[in-house]
């Protein structure tokens, strides 16, 4: 598993490998398997108890509207892993990953749109603390901050030794 999200006391989603999704409603004491598909997946977000994103290889983007017990599939465009995904609100969201890959969409998953992310490393990681300023963690160390919704990102810091950022909060 990549990740676990506690959506409130008693409901949590972990998803991985394979497209495994397993959901706990007793607070983790318990958990029931179900599938996002084939394929791994990595980043997950929820907006609230009930409307969350996953992400994953070749370009997955899924999608719940009922707490992780279905999901649909949405079309990012793109074929790259997507390792990460981020929602500032109902509608406005992004998705990274493999060689730079920044995703944008301003209608709940519908559509998404590349952003210029001026790097080929992988994005691991990102974040937003308000509409206009985000941040992503990277591979080879970088730290990457946009001050602008994601038009335009910079590398605003580097660890030395080409080591990997995983996760910024």
């Amino acid at each position: 598993f990549w990740y676990v999200d506690m959506l409130d006391t008693n409901t949590a989603l972990a998803c991985g490998g394979g497209g495994t999704i397993i959901k706990s409603i007793n607070g983790g004491i318990n958990w029931n398997y179900s599938t996002g598909g084939k394929k791994e997946l990595r980043g997950s977000y929820f907006l609230n108890v009930n409307t969350g994103y996953t992400t994953g290889m070749d370009g997955t983007i899924l999608k719940t509207t009922n707490s992780g017990n279905n999901w649909s599939n949405l079309n990012s465009g793109t074929p790259r892993f997507l390792r990460t995904v981020f929602f500032i609100d109902d509608n406005v969201g992004y998705t990274a990953g493999d060689t730079g890959t920044i995703l944008k969409t301003t209608n709940s998953g519908l559509t998404w749109l590349p952003q210029n992310s001026r790097i080929t490393n992988n994005i691991n990681s990102i974040k937003f603390v308000s509409n206009n300023i985000g941040v992503c963690a990277c591979d080879s160390g970088k730290i990457l901050r946009t001050s602008n919704g994601g038009t335009n990102w910079n590398t605003v810091f580097i660890l030395p030794n080409d080591r990997k950022i995983r996760d910024i909060c």
